[in-house]
């Protein structure tokens, strides 16, 4: 029994237990120790006195990543680290590797990934694999399949076939997309997510998540801690027909965390001393049935039980009656609040102390249909990148023409079932223009008493060098636009002209 060994309860990772009454307990975990054989016949696992970088679950084994080494449990017996006989070595058995390729490699990383088990250092990538498909300590094999840099900071993150993860480059950072080639070329096929805006993701990421069903990534940054950065994709089968970065600019205080869930991306976010929840609902609008969005961060549909009604004003002694609308948190100078029976917004009053708003005039009736909502507006910017002629290239593909001057004339905005936008224009020397489409927010239809939407095109004057103009799509109001498609319309003078 000198031989014996346990590991510390106390350095190992720890259990998170779900209670039957809905509460949570972090305590530590039992690890069983080293029962039979001495430290030559049954080793100390190599992550033993090495910080421990990731945890994994995978073909039934619990995996450590430490230091240079993998080490996976016994098989369905995730506290067993070390070996349960030494008269043999069983296949169920623990396995305990090393990335040994000539250079200092600690994997910080590791993903389940089409059956395959890749390891992420800073400036590699590897495979651990099996001839037979199933690990076991004397068929596991590691091989190199990428030389990409890695974030060791952020974990990646898989999703069906693919998995995404970050590096930083001169102070931004870099988002690829990575999937396994054949299986008989054993290499790391990657491409980059950002080769359109290098200098987008400003500092360096800290977390990254996607979603296959909603077609988004999701990425933190810690040098922009109030923002998540959006990457949205569309597939036509396996291929990629249409990518587009966007930023979401969040008031929720500093963004701790982000995570996904069904139909809702969760935002934990410190606001002082204390910690805040919210939800934003992803899904596309076509996708939520029966419902008709309004753009409104915190949107509230106050009820009756909410609303209180003042028929001499809240103080008892205003000539005009007043009605009180309660809502979850302090709306002070935050909110505005909308009529959806005509489409305006309704004058606050005032606030309370604890940041409810007060209406001047009985606006019961609208509560009580549903026409009434609260929330915070956000600005929808969108600005265009710079246009560029295009050329066939032999045999097939085109290629951007960058020689001589291109001046763009005026654009053509395509827009569907949209109440209104505007359209900014700028260059080097002139005064931003505003063009407006669709009819102004406020006018309704008189029939209906419904905000009206229209579909058509906006023809917007430029008049100067590609390379000089900066256009700009927004919208302000709390009102759905679909922008369809942006044509542009100019003359390009070559340098030169092949004869």
């Amino acid at each position: 029994f000198g031989e014996a060994e346990n590991l510390g309860n106390e350095t190992m990772p720890q259990v998170l237990i779900r209670n039957s009454d809905g509460t949570w307990t972090l305590r530590p975990h039992d690890w069983r120790g080293r029962e039979v054989g001495d430290q030559y016949s049954n080793e100390t696992p190599t992550f033993v006195n090495q910080q421990i970088n990731d945890l994994f679950v995978f073909q039934g084994r619990l995996g450590i990543c430490a230091g240079e080494s993998i080490v996976l449990s016994e098989v369905d017996y995730f506290e067993q680290f070390y070996r349960s006989t030494c008269v043999q070595l069983e296949d169920d058995n623990r396995i305990d590797v090393q990335l040994n390729f000539g250079r200092v490699q600690k994997p910080h990383a590791a993903l389940a990934v089409q059956d395959n088990l890749i390891l992420f250092s800073d400036k590699g990538q590897f495979r651990m694999y099996s001839g037979s498909g199933v690990l076991t300590p004397k068929t596991a094999t590691i091989i190199q399949i990428g030389d990409f840099e890695t974030s060791t900071k952020v974990k990646p993150h898989e999703i069906g076939k693919s998995a995404f993860f970050t590096s930083e480059v001169g102070g931004f950072t870099v988002a690829r997309e990575f999937f396994l080639g054949a299986a008989t070329d054993d290499r790391l096929l990657s491409s980059d997510l950002t080769i359109q805006c290098p200098q987008y993701i400003t500092g360096n990421a800290r977390y990254i998540q996607a979603s296959r069903d909603h077609k988004s990534i999701f990425v933190l940054s810690r040098d922009d801690p109030t923002s998540i950065y959006v990457y949205k994709f569309e597939y036509d089968g396996e291929t990629k027909v249409q990518s587009a970065w966007c930023k979401w600019t969040l008031g929720v205080g500093t963004i701790e965390s982000i995570g996904l869930f069904q139909n809702y991306l969760y935002i934990v976010s410190s606001l002082g001393t204390e910690r805040e929840l919210s939800k934003i609902d992803i899904r596309d609008q076509q996708d939520v049935p029966g419902t008709e969005l309004m753009r409104l961060d915190l949107q509230v549909a106050p009820t009756l039980a909410n609303t209180t009604y003042y028929a001499q004003g809240v103080s008892g002694n205003e000539e005009v009656a007043e009605t009180q609308i309660a809502i979850p948190f302090d709306g002070t100078d935050l909110v505005e609040c909308w009529d959806l029976t005509d489409g305006h917004t309704i004058p606050i009053e005032r606030f309370t102390s604890s940041g409810n708003l007060i209406l001047k005039g009985d606006y019961r009736t609208q509560v009580d249909a549903g026409k009434v909502v609260v929330g915070i507006p956000y600005t929808m910017d969108v600005k265009l990148s710079t246009f560029y002629r295009r050329a066939p290239r032999k045999p097939s593909g085109e290629i951007v023409v960058t020689d001589g001057r291109l001046t763009v004339n005026y654009i053509n905005i395509a827009y569907s079932d949209t109440v209104a936008f505007t359209v900014e224009t700028s260059s080097r020397g002139r005064a931003t223009k505003t063009y407006n489409a669709g009819p102004k927010v406020g006018f309704v239809d008189v029939k209906y008493g419904e905000v009206p939407k229209t579909s058509g095109h906006l023809r917007v004057p430029v008049m100067t060098r590609n390379d000089n103009a900066e256009i700009r799509i927004k919208n302000d109001s709390p009102f759905a636009s679909t922008i369809l498609h942006v044509d542009w319309f100019g003359k390009h003078n070559p340098r030169a002209r092949r004869v």
